[in-house]
């Protein structure tokens, strides 16, 4: 899928539909793009899902849930925009996880931890937005494994930026910036080839 936010703050979708990521049910592909939502600030654009950010600090996702990376519990794929999480300063998605970072400045995962970038030994669990999930969803959440659930990303507090590519995430500490997650062609920058489970500070700006 591809995605375009307007000054308005009107985010329009258009592109593969396979897994309901433009909103739309009954068709696998558009050519047309079509607004989804308003008031967005922010949209991330994986293979599979779409997220986007709004400006009360909401974010929604839709499309393949098929590692738990919406947090929900579930691993339901979702072809209608649902909020998955709120007070929301930043995001990042990756292959099949995403990163989300509270106004508080901490850092929560959720999804596919293959090379441990969800960045948690063990986590603590964060409950999903009050209203957003149906009785089948909430014991879907008590049965979940940890993955579809946010769990905070260990030893890292008062970021202010997060990124993903792939299946490594990036976080932003004041000039400070820590990676982790998969590193099979050195892209954490930490001398080595070796997966890093939680953040590892990997450059700090002089």
């Amino acid at each position: 899928a591809a995605a375009l936010i307007k000054r308005s703050g009107n985010l329009y979708l258009w592109g593969l539909n396979t897994y309901g990521q433009l909103g739309r049910e009954a068709e696998r592909a558009s050519d047309t793009n079509t607004r989804l939502a308003g008031n967005v600030t922010k949209v991330a654009v994986t293979p599979r899902s779409v997220f986007y950010r709004t400006e009360n600090g909401d974010v929604f996702a839709l499309g393949s849930n098929a590692y738990g990376q919406f947090g929900l519990g579930s691993r339901d794929t979702q072809s209608v925009p649902v909020c998955i999480v709120g007070d929301c300063r930043d995001f990042a998605a990756g292959t099949d996880f995403l990163l989300v970072l509270k106004n508080d400045g901490t850092v929560w995962s959720a999804g596919n931890d293959s090379f441990g970038q969800l960045g948690r030994a063990t986590a603590e669990e964060l409950e999903p937005e009050a209203g957003t999930m149906t009785a089948e969803a909430q014991q879907a959440l008590e049965n979940a494994a940890a993955e579809a659930v946010f769990g905070q990303v260990e030893n890292l507090a008062g970021a202010t930026a997060v990124y993903a590519a792939g299946h490594t995430a990036f976080a932003l500490i004041g000039s400070e910036l820590y990676a982790w997650g998969e590193n099979t062609l050195g892209q954490l920058g930490t001398g080595d080839r070796s997966a890093c489970e939680s953040p590892k500070l990997v450059h700090r700006k002089a």
